[in-house]
């Protein structure tokens, strides 16, 4: 019998594949400059999907959204009208040149430098993002069945997909975020975001020398002792319990901070969206590519003067990789 593919694997390994590319790219770029890349996307995101909704319902571009879209896209009605005229034959569908459009200008030095994925897969995955398109498709649905007198503007748009709870259409693991970052503020849920992102980078700096077994350099040891008061003791206790070749100091020592620092999130149930947000942060991702590129080397020599944290934080924020590697 002739086997089938899984579809749902072939969008998985379409995922993966997608997912390295932009991990690829990433790392080519200062993580500071992909960050606001990606917020700035996100903000077009929105944006894009409020125009959408707009042209879906008016069959077009009406005179009102074409004065509009001339104020924040600037050339692209002119982009638009080149296009139809050069595929007469085309089905009209002017959302996608406008996304067209925002690549190829808004952020037109990503796309010329080949690292555009790298902000487009993240932004995608934006919970702000999820909610814009959520919001979309019901716009859609109900425009049809009735066209409304008059659309909201573009902030009041975003506002009610900001209010609107689609956690019940969106991916399970989408969803359990959503309704856990609802429990905090965004102010507060993206300072502790970033809180983690300072802690899991201070993880890594001790990392190396924890798992190997031996004794700390003193600056490592020095400094648990000051951020991490008990931890470890309480390490030294639990390393006979460790699988054969696989120490877990490093797992317990993230652990121990979770409970000790972000105990008040993980009391009021929002720790998942703190870990989400974290793990896609790309001051999170270059830390962790550094520790890799630098664990290397350290391992060659670990009896090397250690640098301070200060320093090792300072050398990971500046890691960029060359674009033939």
């Amino acid at each position: 019998m002739k086997k089938t593919r899984d579809p749902g694997g072939i969008e998985r390994e379409m995922q993966l594949a997608a997912r390295r590319r932009a991990d690829q790219q990433a790392r080519r770029i200062r993580w500071d400059r992909l960050l606001q890349a990606r917020k700035d996307y996100v903000s077009w995101t929105e944006f894009y999907f409020w125009a959408r909704s707009i042209m879906e319902a008016d069959a077009g571009i009406s005179d009102w959204l074409g004065g509009i879209l001339k104020e924040r896209t600037p050339g692209f009605i002119e982009y638009d009208l080149a296009y139809r005229g050069a595929h007469p034959k085309q089905k009209s569908l002017p959302w996608q040149r406008l996304t067209e459009w925002i690549n190829e200008n808004i952020f037109e030095s990503a796309h010329r430098e080949g690292w555009l994925e790298a902000i487009t897969f993240y932004a995608a995955r934006d919970l702000r993002s999820q909610r814009a398109m959520a919001y979309w498709m019901e716009c859609r649905t109900l425009w049809r069945q009735q066209r409304p007198h008059s659309y909201p503007l573009f902030e009041e748009w975003r506002q009610s997909a900001e209010d609107r709870d689609f956690a019940p259409i969106l991916l399970p693991e989408i969803s359990a975020i959503v309704q856990s970052s609802k429990r905090v503020s965004i102010e507060r849920l993206a300072a502790e975001v970033e809180r983690y992102v300072d802690w899991e980078a201070f993880a890594y700096w001790a990392r190396s020398p924890l798992v190997e077994g031996g004794g700390l350099p003193p600056e490592v040891e020095r400094e648990l002792q000051a951020r991490c008061p008990g931890f470890l003791d309480q390490d030294q206790g639990l390393r006979g319990n460790d699988p054969p070749g696989k120490p877990q100091s490093w797992v317990r020592l993230l652990a121990w901070g979770e409970e000790q620092f972000f105990s008040n999130a993980k009391k009021e149930g929002w720790l998942d969206a703190v870990l989400f947000h974290a793990a896609n942060h790309p001051r999170k991702v270059r830390t962790s590519e550094y520790w890799a590129h630098w664990d290397n080397q350290w391992s060659r020599d670990p009896k090397a003067p250690y640098p301070s944290f200060d320093k090792w934080r300072k050398d990971a924020d500046d890691y960029v990789e060359e674009a033939s590697n």
